[in-house]
């Protein structure tokens, strides 16, 4: 019998999908497929919890919530709710420990007060006799500066909070946190700045609530059976008792599964949790999901205690076949976590097996098997399970409750599967009884998408690899919201380009209680001295940057606290160019300047066809230099390193304006690879206006190099018997060249820049042979 899904109708979906497969052979791993595998990575050990940090309105305003209006709901019949337990166990693979119950609280159920910083709203809610609770709120939409609170009022510190906007998934509807009472209290703030408008209602009904019939506890209420092994009698298994949770969701009522954090290949600590399909099988059902840790004995067959918990899950990816489902976290972890060594290859027949595992939602056990080959009530059989017996006659065994749990090789306590099902519905009187897991290898080759590619690298954004200075990549103006991640093993280092007088400001908007991340700004790589920072604990960070004479290119670090894994954000750049608009030009000497035209927009007219650029005759998201002559000569300006593709033209005029414009005086495109080069007679002191625009919208960056009079020889580069080029191009010039053969030598690249000296710089030179 089997003895861990929902119900009947589910148990004959999960048989009809199995019925239906025809032929495994297209998913089936070759059987010389490389071997993939991890041996486990320990997180921070220690975080501070957030929960302990939380200062209630209430508490803020020095407000005694006394003769409180409430919300009660009688007792639920337990006996009768044990008894359908009995019954539904052939049926059940997860246990349930908890029954949902309609309360529809609105405005009208609580009472508002009046503070000196803003108004509070408060009610309490409660379920005679449970033992957890849990609120489901609907038709969330909490403004601005507004937050919710829910919380236990006999302890504070079992607080979930503050809950803002539309809840944890932004779709306005959630379920809290485990409040450990029949009470629940909730506060709903709005500040002062808030208040004018918003009225006497509240943004949110509290539709249901989740009652736990059963307790958090030991072996009693039928909680466990009396064949099982405290985990931490075992201390060899510490690590893999420290990833492993017990895993509580709402499908029509409360369960519980078991899950375990599993570990990349590159040990980046994604928060990936590994799960039974039966147990969490979509998106809706992993939102409703709380993992609680630690929650065991603290010495060999003392009373279990429970640690803190996550709620903010949701789901990758599954299979009902295969009975796998890998989640993800993005709250906050607590220290101390271990995240779990897997491996794809296939342990054979006889391997000495381990499950750690919360039997009937108990604390957390510990069981020794065999594993053979075979399955006993998979679908599929051996293609897609594996198959343990049990260790007699004290190894422990496994019942509803541990589905979900990993099975691990004895040697390197490395997971291998995950249990699917058994059966019989009371193992611990038949603990012969074999029970089938889940193939982790097949699970790993699975597609939508790839999981063997996640668990290689860990989740990240499209910016990566960008995790240090020297790899920083290059960002833009506007807003990112993939979202961004950052990693305790990975910061993110992004490269912004100023011209002077520019002002950046950059802003990171976050979930603080998911994570603390700080900003810093360095303008050289490798050097600890930072230009700007922004270190607070709020849930977001921002500066702003105005650059001085000249260009600078700086070096953004977006990092997390040392005892954080794993944070997500958007990241806003914004740069008000100073030379976005002609009349602001900043002033270009003779020399080279980096600039860059990203963030500009379009300030000037277009060219009348004069210029004759091919295409058309636009010159857009442009940027203005001011150019004071230093001599009566030829001016030549050039652009030849562009990634972009620009256009250039100079006035003899402060600015040029639509309709009537004077015509420049010079302009071009593409005369040098990479960019733009034109010239133009000056007379000294004389001030000119040089536009740096797109002919196709697309900003870039570059360098914009200006020469007055008649430029030295540019193949004249080395001089025997001085540093300075001695008025000839010669064979010293030559051997300098070839010493600089295919790298960026400075000087030996005489032809058109191409970030390499060959065979154009060569070409350059011998035409140029002889006196300059």
């Amino acid at each position: 019998m089997s003895y861990y899904i929902f119900d009947s109708k589910r148990y004959m979906r999960v048989l009809t999908a199995a019925a239906a497969v025809v032929t495994f052979s297209s998913i089936c791993v070759a059987q010389d497929a490389p071997i993939a595998q991890t041996f486990g990575s320990r997180g921070p050990l220690h975080v501070e919890v957030d929960q302990a940090n939380i200062e209630l309105p209430s508490s803020a305003a020095k407000l005694r919530l006394r003769n409180q209006p409430q919300v009660s709901l009688g007792p639920v019949d337990v006996e009768s709710l044990l008894a359908e337990d009995e019954e539904a166990a052939v049926f059940r693979k997860v246990f349930r420990v908890g029954v949902l119950r309609d309360t529809m609280v609105r405005a009208e159920q609580g009472q508002w007060h009046e503070t000196e910083k803003g108004r509070i709203w408060s009610t309490d809610i409660v379920a005679d006799g449970s033992n957890g609770t849990r609120l489901h709120i609907i038709g969330m939409h909490i403004p601005n500066g507004a937050s919710l609170y829910v919380y236990n009022p006999d302890n504070p510190l079992n607080v979930d909070g503050p809950l803002k906007a539309g809840g944890r998934f932004d779709n306005g509807e959630m379920w809290t946190r485990t409040i450990w009472n029949q009470r629940v209290r909730v506060e709903y703030f709005v500040p002062n700045d808030v208040v004018k408008g918003h009225g006497d209602d509240v943004p949110f009904v509290i539709s249901e609530l989740s009652h736990w019939y059963r307790p958090l506890a030991g072996d009693d209420n039928g909680r466990g059976g009396p064949c099982h092994n405290d985990v931490t009698c075992f201390p060899a298994w510490q690590n893999v008792a420290d990833a492993t949770g017990l895993l509580s969701f709402i499908d029509g009522g409360a369960f519980v599964c078991t899950g375990e954090l599993l570990d990349t290949e590159a040990s980046d600590l994604t928060p990936y949790l590994y799960t039974a399909n039966h147990c969490i099988g979509n998106n809706t059902v992993a939102q409703t999901a709380e993992v609680f840790w630690f929650f065991q004995s603290n010495i060999c067959d003392g009373a279990p205690s429970v640690g803190p918990s996550n709620v903010d899950i949701t789901f990758i990816d599954g299979n009902s076949t295969l009975d796998y489902s890998l989640l993800m976290i993005h709250d906050q972890l607590p220290g101390g976590l271990f995240w779990v060594g897997w491996t794809t290859s296939v342990p054979p027949n006889g391997q000495d097996a381990v499950a750690v595992h919360h039997p009937a939602g108990s604390h957390k056990r510990i069981s020794f098997g065999i594993r053979f080959n075979g399955s006993v009530c998979g679908p599929g059989g051996s293609i897609n399970y594996h198959r343990v017996s049990w260790d007699l006659p004290d190894g422990g065994v496994v019942e509803g409750g541990s589905s979900g749990s990993g099975i691990y090789r004895e040697d390197t306590q490395q997971l291998f599967g995950a249990l699917f099902c058994g059966t019989t519905p009371d193992p611990c009187a038949n603990p012969a009884a074999d029970d089938d897991y889940g193939r982790f290898d097949r699970f790993y080759v699975q597609a939508a998408p790839d999981i063997s590619d996640l668990l290689e690298a860990g989740s990240d954004d499209s910016f990566e690899e960008n995790d240090t200075c020297a790899t920083a990549a290059p960002i833009a103006p506007g807003t990112y919201n993939e979202p961004m991640i950052v990693k305790s093993t990975a910061e993110d280092w992004y490269a912004i380009t100023l011209n002077q007088g520019d002002q950046l400001t950059v802003t990171a908007a976050f979930d603080d209680t998911n994570g603390d991340i700080d900003m810093e700004l360095h303008d050289v790589c490798g050097a600890r001295a930072v230009v700007k920072s922004s270190t607070s604990n709020t849930d977001n960070e921002t500066f702003i940057q105005v650059q001085g004479p000249g260009s600078t290119t700086y070096f953004l670090r977006v990092f997390i606290d040392e005892t954080d894994t794993r944070a997500e954000y958007s990241l806003t750049i914004d740069i008000d160019l100073a030379n976005d608009a002609c009349g602001s030009g900043v002033q270009a000497n003779a020399g080279s300047t980096p600039f860059t035209t990203i963030g500009a927009t379009t300030d000037g007219p277009a060219d009348s066809g004069s210029c004759g650029f091919p295409d058309n005759n636009l010159l857009e998201t442009d940027i203005w230099f001011t150019f004071i002559a230093p001599c009566t000569d030829t001016v030549t300006v050039s652009i030849c390193d562009a990634d972009f593709q620009p256009r250039l033209a100079a006035y003899f005029v402060l600015c040029p304006a639509a309709p009537g414009n004077p015509d420049p005086i010079a302009c071009d495109e593409g005369s040098c690879p990479g960019g733009a080069q034109m010239s133009f007679a000056a007379n000294m002191g004389s001030t000119y206006q040089i536009r740096i625009a797109s002919k196709n919208g697309i900003p870039g960056s570059g360098t914009l190099n200006i020469v007055c009079g008649v430029p030295p020889c540019p193949a004249d580069i080395a001089d025997p018997d001085s540093p300075d080029p001695d008025g000839s191009v010669d064979v010293f010039d030559l051997l300098e060249l070839l010493a600089n053969w295919g790298t960026a030598g400075p000087g030996a690249e005489i032809a058109a820049p191409t970030n390499v000296v060959d065979v154009f710089d060569l070409l350059d030179l011998l035409a140029a042979w002889g006196g300059c």
